[in-house]
């Protein structure tokens, strides 16, 4: 079985970006099988450029696996740029290809860098406002109800 052209990978990601029910954002009720349906379009497009042939579920867990690869490409990359300070550029074997440049857009920006923590100074300030906020409406409160 052949391996999906740069084209099959491109015109892929064009028509998920597309429809946001084919990223996995739920759409109500019969979503599931309008999805299926879906892959099994594209799958009818991307096969009739030639290249890789296969089914709507294949294309699919492909997709997946083609966006798991670019992340950890990515993240080798990010590694070898943190071992070396930012130092020489990194070998053209951790370089994203378009492809895998495409892909990274699908990938959620926690997955690569996690959740932003906030630092005590920021929470004591969220914490200070929101106590002042509390306080002055409380005191007008008080006020209006003397």
């Amino acid at each position: 079985m052949a391996d999906p052209t740069e084209h099959q990978w491109l015109r892929l990601m064009d028509l998920v970006r597309a429809d946001k029910e084919m990223q996995g954002e739920f759409m109500g009720p019969g979503a599931a099988g309008r999805v299926i349906a879906k892959w099994e379009a594209l799958a009818a497009q991307i096969n009739a450029m030639g290249g890789a042939f296969k089914t709507g579920e294949k294309w699919k867990e492909a997709f997946n696996n083609l966006k798991n690869r670019a992340k950890r490409q990515y993240n080798e990359r990010g590694r070898y740029m943190a071992a070396t300070g930012g130092g020489p550029p990194p070998p053209a074997h951790l370089g994203l290809s378009l492809v895998y440049q495409k892909a990274m857009e699908f990938v959620p920006r926690e997955q690569l860098h996690g959740n932003p923590v906030p630092n005590a100074l920021q929470m004591y300030n969220v914490f200070r406002n929101s106590l002042i906020t509390k306080c002055v409406v409380h005191v007008q409160y008080c006020t209006l109800a003397h």
